[in-house]
């Protein structure tokens, strides 16, 4: 949680009115546990969203952004609430992680940014994403690898152009 991606967009959300949360996962920093390959992480994304709930009782806009193996989190916790109202997902490590376009919800929108030098994050791998889905908005970032130093205004552009429409339709 403390990297440029991370702080980058977590510093942003509240410019555009979202309260958002960001956290380790077991095992990193000081967090308590044990790593386990994606899916008792997937027990700390479901017990942030409870820890969320408790902050307001009206409807707010939901979003989950992971960035690298947090899209793989994200993933795996396919169905998401119903509530979400989009999905971001920040270099998810395709070489690396095994994720399917039939866990994506098709009723959802997703944007997918990654930088065109991600050797975790291969171009030919990720385009036809783009492609295959109408709910898919797939941004590359040139002159960009996996961990997005002096980039991150691109990240933080293209989430506030993509979310716009969405937080006006849930919002009004």
């Amino acid at each position: 949680m403390s990297n440029n991606v991370v702080e980058s967009i977590w510093r942003y959300l509240p410019n555009l009115g979202i309260l958002s949360l960001r956290f380790n996962f077991r095992g990193v920093g000081t967090s308590e546990g044990r790593f386990e390959n994606g899916r008792g992480e997937i027990e700390d994304l479901l017990g942030a969203i409870q820890f969320l709930k408790g902050f307001t009782s009206k409807s707010l806009p939901l979003f989950f952004i992971g960035y690298s193996f947090g899209t793989h989190v994200i993933h795996l916790s396919e169905p998401l609430p119903e509530t979400t109202t989009g999905v971001v997902f920040v270099s998810p490590p395709l070489s690396m992680m095994k994720f399917e376009l039939s866990r994506f919800n098709p009723s959802r929108p997703y944007l997918i940014l990654t930088g065109d030098r991600d050797p975790f994050c291969p171009r030919e791998t990720i385009e036809p994403w783009g492609s295959r889905s109408k709910n898919i908005t797939l941004k590359i970032a040139k002159n960009t690898d996996h961990f997005w130093y002096g980039k991150e205004a691109f990240l933080t552009k293209e989430f506030e152009l993509w979310s716009n429409p969405l937080l006006k339709d849930v919002l009004s």
